[in-house]
């Protein structure tokens, strides 16, 4: 059952990608057209059915499921930050191994990875981690045609795997190679843990995912993996 649904999703992101009912896909998949409501002014892009794209009202968009708006709203009156003191880094990568654990990745899907590093012959190398930097002005939100991806008011940039059709624009667009693409489908939780895009797992075949922040952890008033 579970992969015949798998299956089925595969073909409607195919579908969606070739751009055959792109827009409706887009709509009638995820089930976020809002019939009604005040303009809120904030424009969003979308693909429509022949492929072009449209800017619709903000206020005209909404997630099926409550935890979706939550995921896209962001943490109220918080805004979050990273620093990582490169003087204390060597390379153990107890971080990469608690990101890979924390969200059920395999062991080739890293979202924090880490890089040897030397600014010149005349400086010493050093180790730098070097997950998704959360960019204020994010060049991956504004290159996804379907609004899949998207940056919330606490500064945390998402992925909405349920809208992504796996174009692939979002990796092109990061200066930081920070995103990865799901090839296959990720069996590596237990079946038991509810999509959110905080939390990025389960990983869909065909769609892209990255360094979430631990926002699901965050909302829960703990620090990162």
């Amino acid at each position: 059952m579970e992969k015949d649904k798998n299956k089925n999703e595969n073909h409607r992101r195919e579908f969606i990608r070739r751009g055959l009912l792109a827009g409706a896909g887009a709509f009638a998949a995820s089930g976020i057209l809002s019939s009604c409501g005040s303009k809120s002014g904030e424009k969003v892009k979308l693909l429509t059915p022949d492929g072009k794209l449209v800017e619709v009202d903000a206020s005209d968009i909404k997630p099926s499921e409550e935890y979706k708006m939550q995921a896209r709203e962001g943490i109220p009156g918080r805004k979050f930050v990273m620093v990582i003191d490169l003087a204390k880094c060597y390379n153990a990568r107890k971080c990469v191994e608690a990101c890979q654990e924390g969200h059920h990745l395999p062991k080739d899907h890293e979202y924090m990875k880490v890089y040897l590093m030397q600014d010149s012959n005349k400086s010493a190398p050093y180790w730098f981690p070097k997950p998704c930097f959360q960019c204020d002005n994010p060049l991956c939100v504004s290159v996804c045609p379907v609004g899949a991806t998207y940056k919330r008011t606490d500064g945390i940039v998402l992925v909405d795997h349920d809208r992504c059709i796996g174009c692939k624009f979002c990796m092109t667009g990061c200066p930081y190679s920070a995103r990865n693409f799901a090839w296959k489908h990720n069996e590596e939780y237990d079946g038991t843990i509810v999509y959110n895009p905080e939390n990025s797992v389960p990983g869909q075949e065909g769609t892209v995912s990255k360094c979430v922040f631990c926002a699901d952890r965050l909302r829960e008033n703990k620090l990162p993996c």
